[in-house]
């Protein structure tokens, strides 16, 4: 719970992603190597993603452009490096894209309103989270003194409800089997 509180959503709700106008995609080409992709067989690219540095951009209509700190996918786009999925977080780079707000079809933040992806993912991740920490208390509970009096009291009664527990945390592991590599493996 901690890895995802303070680490994985706070980096996703500061990344950015633009998703180009298909009259404008030849324009930005240099970032997307969507030339490179078609030779290969593969979908275009349409969306450029990064760190936003002028997030005033977002809601001042005064403003022309996102200035975008850009992934390393969009600095060389035709590095076959760069056509399989990468595994393990790459920072962004210093290289910096200009993006006219007329050539973006839409743009925001990677929450759930993104995209399917990201509204799918934050509700599993965050509904297991709040299984773990229920599990927990639960725990928690009769560990601390009066959980461990009642038990002593009367363990016939309470045994099967320390079995229920258990059970539960099985479930939520075993949901976590398959949460894992359908959200951080594929």
């Amino acid at each position: 719970l901690f890895v995802k509180l303070y680490s994985e959503w706070p980096q996703k709700f500061h990344h950015f992603g633009a998703y180009i106008k298909p009259s404008a995609l030849e324009k930005y080409e240099p970032y997307l190597g969507n030339k490179h992709l078609l030779a290969k067989g593969l979908p275009p690219r349409v969306e450029i993603t990064g760190h936003l540095h002028n997030h005033e951009a977002l809601h001042d209509s005064k403003i022309k452009e996102y200035e975008i700190g850009l992934d390393p996918i969009f600095t060389d786009p035709t590095n076959p490096e760069m056509d399989r999925p990468h595994f393990l977080y790459v920072p962004p780079t210093d290289k910096i894209a200009h993006i006219d707000k007329a050539d973006v079809e839409r743009a925001t933040m990677f929450v759930p309103s993104h995209n399917t992806y990201f509204a799918t993912y934050f509700t599993i991740t965050g509904l297991h989270g709040l299984h773990v920490l229920g599990g927990v208390l639960v725990f928690i509970y009769f560990w601390l003194p009066i959980g461990s009096k009642l038990y002593r009291q009367n363990p016939e009664h309470l045994a099967n409800r320390v079995e229920v527990a258990g059970l539960f945390w099985h479930f939520v592991d075993l949901v976590w089997i398959f949460v894992f590599p359908l959200f951080y493996l594929l």
